[in-house]
């Protein structure tokens, strides 16, 4: 069965082939994105619209949020906005300007095959750093500690992150569905 994964991001692409376990094509089609209040209604929306555009087959679509706790949440999944935005900087001041750090990681996949549509969640507790630490990754990985670490994703290697992240968990869900079918 061929999987199309929908993304611009040559990193995105690089870490889910490698969770999965499997060869996914890359598709890179140019979708809106939906501004929602939650990350499902992101990848629902993306899923309806990837599935429209592409036939045979299997889609996948994927996306990120990490919310501040002291911020309801926020930015969640506007966070690829304020990175681009304001940069890296901008979330680590905000955490600082709330003056509490706990964040939380959120990954939604989702799958669209053979008519139907699912989704896999992973979500991980952790601070947002400081400063900027690691060179490893992407995004907001140089800022981001997972609870129970005391490196940021920035920090580890893709074997270390992989063990550990709210992608990884995510992807792994999709990877235990696709082995069941």
């Amino acid at each position: 069965m061929i999987i199309r994964f929908v993304t611009s991001s040559s990193h995105k692409l690089t870490e889910a082939r490698r969770l999965v376990g499997r060869q996914l094509e890359h598709l890179d089609l140019d979708l809106p994105e939906i501004q929602a209040r939650t990350i499902d209604q992101i990848v629902l929306d993306k899923l309806e619209l990837a599935s429209s555009r592409v036939s045979g087959g299997a889609v996948v679509v994927e996306d990120v949020g990490l919310g501040l706790d002291a911020a309801g949440g926020f930015p969640g999944p506007y966070v690829k906005w304020l990175l681009d935005l304001a940069g890296g900087e901008a979330l680590g001041a905000f955490a600082r300007g709330l003056g509490a750090n706990e964040a939380t990681a959120t990954c939604v996949v989702g799958i669209a095959i053979d008519g139907q549509r699912e989704i896999f969640e992973g979500k991980i507790r952790g601070t947002i750093a400081v400063e900027p630490r690691g060179s490893n990754g992407f995004g907001w990985d140089p800022w981001f500690v997972p609870e129970g670490s005391d490196r940021t994703f920035g920090e580890m290697s893709s074997g270390e992150k992989d063990r550990v992240s709210h992608r990884a968990q995510a992807w792994k869900k999709l990877a235990d569905y696709l082995r069941s079918r």
